[in-house]
C-alpha cells in the first residue's frame, strides 16, 4: 500500500474522532509500557480492542512536535489502520475486517482538530477497536500478535479474552511469545 501522507492524514482523520478517551474511566491503569487489549469472539464476530497511554504506542504523549515525533505518530497511524501488521488472524477462521476506529487525538493532525486542545501535564491514551466477520470462527484457536514488533516502547501486554469457553486473562511481556489462545 503506497500513501501520499495527506492521503494518510485524510484516512485516519475519517478514523479519529476529537474526544479522548480516558484508560482511567474504562477500568485500565495508566501506565507507560503498557498496553491492554481486549479480545471477544462471539458468534462469527471477532472484536479487538487496544487500550494503551500513547507512550506505549509512539514514545510520547503530546502533540508530535519534531520532525522524528511526526514520523513516529504517522507510522504509528499507518500500522493502526492496517489490522494485519498487528494481528495474524489464520486463514482457516475465515476473518473479514468489518470496520475500525482509531481514537488518538493528541496524534491528529492540526487541520483536524476543530477546537485548540492543550494536553500539556494530560495523559493521552489511545483507544482502537478493529471489528471482523468470521466464516469458520471455530477454527480460531489462537491469534498471533504483532504488538511488540510494532510498538518499540511497550513492554507488557495485558489480554482479556472472552469468547464461547468462557473469558480469561493473559500478560504478555516483551521478548515471549505473544499469541492469545483461545479455550475451547
Amino acid at each position: 500500500m503506497n500513501m501520499t501522507s495527506g492521503t494518510l492524514r485524510a484516512g485516519v482523520v475519517a478514523l479519529m474522532t476529537v474526544a479522548t478517551v480516558p484508560a482511567m474511566a474504562q477500568g485500565h491503569a495508566h501506565v507507560h509500557g503498557q498496553a491492554q487489549l481486549e479480545v471477544v469472539l462471539d458468534g462469527a464476530e471477532l472484536q479487538l480492542t487496544l487500550t494503551s497511554p500513547l507512550d506505549s504506542i509512539v514514545g510520547f504523549e503530546h502533540k508530535p512536535r519534531t520532525a522524528a515525533q511526526r514520523q513516529a505518530a504517522e507510522r504509528a497511524l499507518r500500522t493502526l489502520v492496517d489490522p494485519p501488521q498487528l494481528f495474524l488472524v489464520p486463514a482457516a477462521a475465515g476473518c473479514t475486517l468489518q470496520d475500525q476506529a482509531i481514537e488518538a487525538p493528541v496524534l491528529q493532525p492540526e487541520a483536524a482538530n476543530t477546537k485548540p486542545h492543550d494536553h500539556a501535564g494530560e495523559h493521552a491514551d489511545l483507544e482502537a477497536t478493529w471489528r471482523f466477520r468470521c466464516t469458520a470462527p471455530d477454527r480460531l484457536d489462537r491469534l498471533p500478535l504483532k504488538l511488540f514488533d510494532r510498538f518499540a516502547t511497550m513492554k507488557r501486554l495485558e489480554v482479556r479474552v472472552a469468547g464461547p469457553a468462557g473469558q480469561g486473562r493473559q500478560l504478555l511481556r516483551r521478548g515471549a511469545p505473544a499469541e492469545v489462545q483461545f479455550r475451547r
